[in-house]
């Protein structure tokens, strides 16, 4: 039997005009916003720099693309980082393409996350990368925990 224990946490929105808070009707509540056109790129959001108990994980990134400009080309990337002994590292990262989603719709992207006795005393932060080929929304991140 595998429980999954959810929550959803808060993040923030990257510090040079890579994008900002817009309320989006579709979903009726604020989404992360980044226009292609406007916004320069990269992180879109980024956090919360938090410690997680071991286990697995699977991380979950709520996006949606539109006016997507090539899809040949990524309209996000998405990863999870981490902050260890002062060092920075990569834990695992995806870019997404216009294929793995429906343009103008919400969709779930994952990443896995495995959390050792070890690596309890890391900070993690996931992170959603504009690469300005479509302009991009992020509702939220969800963080689940498999038992």
């Amino acid at each position: 039997m595998m429980i999954i224990l959810s929550t959803t946490i808060c993040f923030s929105v990257a510090k040079k005009n890579t994008g900002s808070l817009t309320f989006d009707d579709q979903i009726g509540k604020y989404a992360f916003y980044s226009d292609k056109t406007f916004n320069e790129s990269g992180y879109l959001v980024y956090g919360p720099y938090i410690t997680l108990p071991e286990g697995k994980y699977t991380i979950e990134y709520i996006l949606k693309a539109e006016n997507i400009t090539d899809t040949s080309l990524s309209v996000a990337s998405i990863d999870i980082s981490y902050i260890k002994d002062g060092e920075h590292g990569i834990d695992s990262t995806k870019d997404i393409y216009a294929s793995d989603l429906i343009e103008g719709k919400y969709s779930s992207q994952n990443l896995t996350l495995n959390v050792e006795k070890s690596g309890e005393n890391q900070l993690f932060e996931f992170r959603v990368l504009q690469p300005l080929s479509s302009d991009l929304y992020v509702e939220r991140i969800n963080i689940h925990k498999c038992m």
